[in-house]
């Protein structure tokens, strides 16, 4: 894997420890009470960034993710020609600022943030459909999801289409280029199908369906999916990401008990053998 797909994937991690320490945790400490219980600011701050923001920038990340590694398999010299870290460096933050726009907008439209009492979270007044501003949040929905969902569907598929036919025509293994593949694919449509139930929500309101108050509540704990999921995929198929868990995890025994001598390892002993025996 290269380092522009594994800076895209660390960015993709830190939109997923956003989303779960300032979006679902509060709404799994609401679950007791049945109750906001941190306050009017704090409620404004997730009806909004919460709940907008990192979900928003997640979608456009997969989506840079599996366009580049079309890219990468369809052209791969072209890459190595123009590759440079730090242009994608500044893709990712031009994401970062683009999940912004919706927000902005909002804010500026005087939306308000209340607590949904059947979500037991936070939301902005231009989910409801009496709000003025119901509209734009159709048009931003089809914009930032709708549209990077088709993207990352007909990319991943383009992209096992490509390594296998190219694999098969040349006569070479598939296997180096396996944990990419699996990877970036596992990611792709693990957004698939936490965010197919929103896309439903998308098309069914475009088209005017009243919508029940159980799907919408259901598309909100879908998108939980991958937030759960994709850790376990970055340590499955990622070498960096499991030796940062192992060092996270790991316990040294010589500082839990310093006193303890530590014994040679078999290869240290038998070292010390061989040598013993060389030198006589």
């Amino acid at each position: 894997m290269d380092k522009v797909t594994l800076v895209f994937i660390e960015n993709l991690a830190l939109a997923d420890i956003i989303i779960s320490l300032l979006f679902y945790m509060p709404m799994l400490a609401t679950v007791p009470s049945g109750m906001w219980v941190f306050g009017g600011a704090t409620c404004w701050f997730t009806g909004f960034f919460s709940s907008h923001v990192p979900f928003l920038a997640q979608i456009l990340i997969i989506m840079s993710i599996s366009v580049y590694r079309l890219w990468v398999v369809k052209k791969p010299s072209e890459v190595r020609k123009r590759i440079d870290v730090r242009h994608f460096k500044m893709s990712i933050l031009f994401i970062w600022l683009i999940a912004f726009v919706p927000v902005i907008f909002w804010i500026a439209s005087k939306a308000e943030a209340f607590f949904f009492t059947r979500g037991l979270i936070c939301w902005s007044t231009n989910h409801v459909p009496t709000s003025p501003t119901y509209l734009s949040t159709k048009i931003f929905s089809a914009f930032y999801v709708a549209i990077p969902m088709c993207i990352v569907f007909v990319t991943s598929v383009m992209i096992m289409y490509t390594i296998i036919l190219h694999t098969l025509k040349a006569g070479r293994s598939l296997v180096p280029h396996l944990r990419t593949l699996l990877t970036v694919n596992l990611i792709c449509w693990t957004l698939l199908v936490s965010y197919f139930p929103l896309f439903v929500l998308i098309v069914l309101k475009s088209t005017g369906v009243p919508i029940p108050n159980w799907f919408t509540l259901f598309q909100i704990y879908a998108k939980s999916i991958q937030v759960v999921v994709n850790p376990f995929i970055y340590v499955a198929t990622n070498l960096r990401f499991r030796r940062c868990i192992t060092r996270l995890f790991r316990v040294d025994r010589r500082t839990m008990i310093p006193d303890t001598p530590v014994s040679p390892s078999y290869q240290e002993v038998d070292n010390q053998e061989m040598t013993g025996r060389v030198i006589s």
